[in-house]
């Protein structure tokens, strides 16, 4: 048998291939592009059964009706490949959860591959994949735990030490523990100054607590290092724009918008929901964001009826919204509720609890209607959609906004309350908070004494 350098073990005649596959793990646990290399490594052996669960778990995890179609025909290869020849235990297991993943069941592939990580702690793919989608599927509070419990089988001189430490400081990061986030993320940086998720957990701390000016100097001094990674330079962009849009230069943000955060006009969800909430947060503070959001409605649209992941649907849902194109939110909203009610797995349920909900309440601010919104519950289930802190922000302050309508000055204050402890104020909870104020003083009954 023959290893990679993350531990993988692999049968002699898979030689030619580890390599392509090695660069391919290397590039996961980085978040830069892997599929090509896992093409490469299957073009020597397509029987390479390693790098055909990979693929399957890279094509689940960009979450498109089309990429979770491509995920299925993994399983099929997969499928013929064990029939004739056995898989390793951990090739079972992975392939397993894989199958419960494309189907839908994020929740119990999550607690198949965390249990094969509990016996195998230095398995650093299997804890990976079990953080991507942790973070995919809603269980962020649960991440930090996690990588803990790894951690303790860990010491500095593993191989590939540096990528759990940041993994580890993104969950304290959306666990709230922003300075023990920080020291783990520089401290990630030290072992591999390449690895974006670290990086990115270190602008999550920045932006929670308000320092703008040190974010903006440390993403633009660390520009070349993420520069050539698609879609994490993207969103390393989009934490750029909100720095310069939070100091008040807007201008500056809608620049970033234009140059790198929509540099290309991709429909990968995680681009969609960078720039359609960075468009909603600039608009909501009175910037004018001209026609941007025309280009966003038009792919919102076509996929108006891909409810693969909630999360993503309703960030195309803000798109429409924002597009005036009410007619197809419409049929968004239909669609996310026929999903909530035929469909199962974990998007049925988080479209059941948050995502019918919230679009109905999100249609109702757009067009002036009134809608019966339990605020408070649809708070209390946002962590369900995935994501972080940062980007389910933005549905946090049509929370916000939704409770000022309806003058529900109780829900208000939790709302504010949670955001509070989320990140430092900023511009928008000075905006709400002083509305709240003027709100409270009309409604409040007149005890002056005559």
């Amino acid at each position: 048998m023959i290893s990679d350098r993350f531990g993988g073990v692999h049968d002699p005649a898979m030689r030619e291939a580890v390599g392509d596959y090695e660069s391919a793990v290397a590039a996961f646990l980085q978040h830069r592009p892997s599929l090509a290399f896992l093409d490469l490594a299957l073009a020597h052996n397509s029987e390479f059964l390693a790098a055909r669960l990979l693929k399957g778990f890279c094509n689940v995890l960009l979450a498109r009706r089309e990429t979770v179609a491509a995920a299925r025909e993994d399983i099929t290869n997969i499928k013929a490949h064990v029939r004739l020849a056995p898989p390793s235990s951990r090739e079972a297991v992975m392939a397993a959860a894989l199958g419960l993943a494309v189907e839908g069941h994020s929740e119990a592939a999550i607690s198949r591959l965390r249990a094969l990580a509990e016996c195998q702690p230095h398995d650093l793919l299997v804890i990976k994949l079990v953080h991507a989608l942790q973070f995919i599927a809603g269980q962020s509070h649960e991440m930090a735990g996690f990588t803990a419990q790894m951690l303790r089988h860990w010491t500095e001189k593993s191989a590939g030490y540096g990528y759990l430490l940041g993994c580890h400081a993104f969950g304290l990061e959306e666990s709230g523990e922003f300075a023990k986030a920080e020291a783990a993320a520089t401290a990630a940086l030290h072992y591999d100054r390449f690895d974006l998720w670290a990086m990115h957990a270190l602008a999550h701390v920045y932006e929670m607590n308000g320092r703008n000016r040190e974010g903006i100097i440390w993403v633009e001094s660390a520009r070349a290092l993420w520069c050539d990674a698609p879609n994490f330079s993207f969103h390393l962009a989009w934490h750029l724009a909100l720095f310069n849009h939070n100091a008040g230069k807007s201008g500056r943000a809608l620049e970033i918008y234009d140059r790198d955060v929509r540099a290309v006009k991709s429909e990968d969800f995680r681009d969609i929901a960078n720039a359609a909430s960075l468009l909603w947060r600039l608009r909501q503070d009175g910037v004018d964001v001209g026609p941007r959001f025309d280009e966003l409605a038009a792919i919102a649209e076509r996929r108006r009826d891909d409810i693969t992941l909630v999360f993503s649907t309703l960030h195309h849902l803000l798109s429409l919204l924002a597009a005036g194109r009410h007619q197809a939110a419409r049929e968004m909203i239909a669609a996310i509720e026929s999903t909530a009610l035929q469909s199962e797995g974990t998007q049925a349920r988080v479209a059941r609890e948050i995502g019918a909900p919230l679009a109905r309440s999100l249609m109702s601010l757009a067009v002036g209607g009134r809608t019966k919104d339990d605020i408070e519950k649809m708070l209390s289930c946002l962590p369900q959609l995935g994501g972080s802190n940062a980007q389910r922000d933005v549905f946090t302050r049509e929370l916000a906004m939704l409770a000022l309508r309806n003058a529900d000055l109780g829900s208000l204050d939790i709302v504010l309350g949670q955001r509070h402890l989320n990140r430092c104020e900023d511009r928008f909870l000075r905006f709400v908070e002083g509305q709240a104020l003027i709100k409270s003083e009309v409604l409040a009954p007149d005890l002056r004494v005559a």
